[in-house]
């Protein structure tokens, strides 16, 4: 019996929502460049930045389950130059990781409020972190766990 975790069915469905996004009218690939998100280089095309970021999101979830978290929600935004977030859950408390893609920064926020998603959180900055444009996934995980370690 296959056995397929509900991520893998979100991530499979993702980059197929993405992909047929990505096709124009005359079903070719935009391939125009925008200002670099995280983790990319000048040689990236569009379709190329979402890859990146699924990359990205799926190395910090295995981190997560190393630090017994789990994320619970997660937004990416090509068009507000590669921002994300996303929340997760440790030790019953809601954190939020925000990257900021004009300025390349890292957020680490904290629910102050013990509500649940679907409630009107409360968060507040413990840290943040500046990267650089051109740094690799597996740097900007190094700085990510830097900032929750911290």
């Amino acid at each position: 019996m296959c056995h397929i975790s509900i991520y893998s069915v979100a991530a499979i469905f993702c980059l197929f929502t993405v992909f047929a996004a990505l096709s124009s009218s005359n079903g070719g690939l935009i391939t125009r460049k925008l200002s670099l998100p995280l983790g990319h280089n000048n040689n990236m095309e569009a379709k190329d930045y979402i890859i990146s970021h699924f990359d990205l999101m799926h190395k910090l979830a295995l981190y997560f389950g190393t630090l017994s978290a789990i994320i619970i929600e997660e937004k990416y935004d090509y068009n507000t130059f590669g921002s994300w977030w996303c929340i997760f859950k440790k030790s019953g408390i809601l954190y939020r990781l925000i990257y900021d893609g004009r300025d390349y920064a890292l957020y680490l926020q904290i629910n102050m409020n013990n509500k649940n998603i679907g409630q009107e959180l409360n968060w507040k900055d413990i840290r943040s972190k500046q990267v650089k444009s051109q740094d690799s996934n597996n740097k900007i995980l190094s700085e990510i766990t830097d900032l929750i370690l911290e």
